[in-house]
């Protein structure tokens, strides 16, 4: 997030269950900073995995 503002990506491949960061609060602050962003949400559980366009 802290390059998100200064790099203006077309685009965001993000992971809901990042180490370090809340993906749903990083898809807020996003859409907060540019609503016309197009983002990719990924996650996964053991084996099964899941992909959503927002």
């Amino acid at each position: 997030m802290q390059n998100y503002d200064r790099l203006c990506p077309d685009a965001v491949l993000l992971d809901l269950m990042m180490p370090d960061y809340d993906g749903l609060y990083a898809l807020k602050e996003i859409r907060r900073i540019n609503p016309e962003s197009v983002i990719l949400i990924a996650s996964g559980r053991g084996h099964h995995y899941r992909l959503m366009k927002m």
